[in-house]
């Protein structure tokens, strides 16, 4: 592997605002995804989904009612009896709103279990029978659907179909009343900007890649040779020495070979 110190410590940019941002949303959207990829997707990889992880976001769902109750009535409302004071204050209603959200919940956990059988009846990891991080199975329904004539591809069903098709059933739920569709809107939104900034910093790395093999290929001509405009744009921004020998020394160290084999502590 062939490593380019002047791209790697001088021309490569690191916006670190965009990392954090980046980074946040990927931490972010773990919970609101797998809120709702056990229901369209199966067969996931043993690291990338647990029963425990599974039991993690129920919980959190189960508590969210009573805590946004609870914050709701440190307000001052205006109540007509002080019998609708008090059915506020002890929660009263919280079933009638909230009803098909703790369905949700017990859907949730029944699938959640589903998936986890699917995981033990799957290749063992450790025999190379399986990617451990593996996401799961997209569902065929969305291979088939075509936007403007066009099948989409996996990029595009997971940043758009699948969290589009969540966030129309919780508007749906929105204006029946139940809190449960916000619940999904929320989700559905975080589902696709954590997708999102999966493949922004994987495109990000990519380039990173390409660029460095392309100032590895430039650097005879450009950095030995100065030659002014090269064909793709690769430039040296810096004073070089004047003798073509000595030039060839420094491309020697600018660009030096690397193994690609782990290295072990002896």
């Amino acid at each position: 592997m062939k490593v380019n110190l002047y791209f790697r410590d001088v021309l490569q940019r690191r916006n670190r605002i965009k990392k954090f941002i980046l980074d946040l949303f990927l931490s972010l959207a773990s919970y609101p995804r797998l809120a709702l990829e056990v229901f369209i997707r199966k067969n996931f990889g043993e690291r990338y989904f647990s029963m425990a992880s599974a039991i993690t976001v129920a919980f959190l769902m189960a508590i969210i009612p009573s805590i946004a109750n609870w914050i709701y009535n440190l307000f001052p409302h205006q109540y007509e009896t002080w019998e609708d004071y008090q059915a506020a204050q002890n929660g009263a209603g919280l079933w009638s709103s909230y009803t098909t959200w703790y369905l949700f919940i017990i859907v949730f956990l029944v699938f959640s279990w589903k998936r986890m059988r699917e995981i033990e009846r799957s290749p063992s990891v450790f025999d190379f029978g399986k990617f451990s991080l593996y996401s799961g199975d997209i569902h065929p329904a969305f291979y088939n659907l075509r936007l403007f004539g066009k099948k989409m591809d996996v990029r595009q069903i997971e940043t758009l179909l699948e969290p589009a098709l969540f966030f129309a059933i919780g508007f749906a739920l929105s204006l029946m009343g139940q809190k449960l569709g916000t619940l999904l809107i929320v989700c559905s939104i975080f589902y696709a900007i954590g997708y999102i900034a999966a493949y922004k910093s994987s495109d990000d790395f990519m380039m990173d890649k390409i660029d460095e093999m392309i100032m590895n290929e430039a650097m005879q001509d450009v950095f030995v040779e100065g030659q002014e405009n090269h064909a793709k744009g690769v430039r040296f921004y810096m004073r070089r020495p004047n003798a073509k020998e000595d030039r060839e020394k420094l491309a020697d160290q600018i660009v030096y070979t690397v193994s690609d084999e782990p290295t072990y502590a002896s």
